[in-house]
């Protein structure tokens, strides 16, 4: 049991989005990833309203990663703003360096 309650302390506290003038940056428990708004080819919403939607990126070598916590499920209504935000973020610093296009695509499923 108290295993189980450090675990989600420390779960909770390590998984994140994190945005910096250079980077998006993703924590999971396992791992760090730091991906260059200039990398970023596409921000992403998957799901539905109705099952939860999740934001993803897709770098220039083609891989795909979800946000942590940034979904429809941890932000609710607030959901819709922190996703332009960053998209708007987003196309801000990639213009800053040279690569000034958008792509926000919205999947139904």
């Amino acid at each position: 049991m108290v295993a189980s309650l450090v675990f989600g302390y420390f779960s909770t506290k390590r998984i994140a989005t994190i945005t910096t003038p250079d980077h998006i940056e993703t924590r999971t428990l396992s791992r760090t990833r730091q991906t260059a708004w200039r990398d970023i080819q596409a921000i992403e919403i998957r799901g539905s309203a109705k099952t939860g939607q999740r934001v993803f990126v897709r770098d220039a070598a083609g891989e795909q990663f979800r946000l942590p916590h940034l979904d429809s499920e941890n932000l609710e209504s607030s959901f819709e703003d922190e996703v332009s935000a960053l998209t708007s973020l987003w196309e801000q610093r990639a213009a800053d360096r040279g690569r000034g296009r958008r792509c926000l695509a919205l999947d139904p499923h």
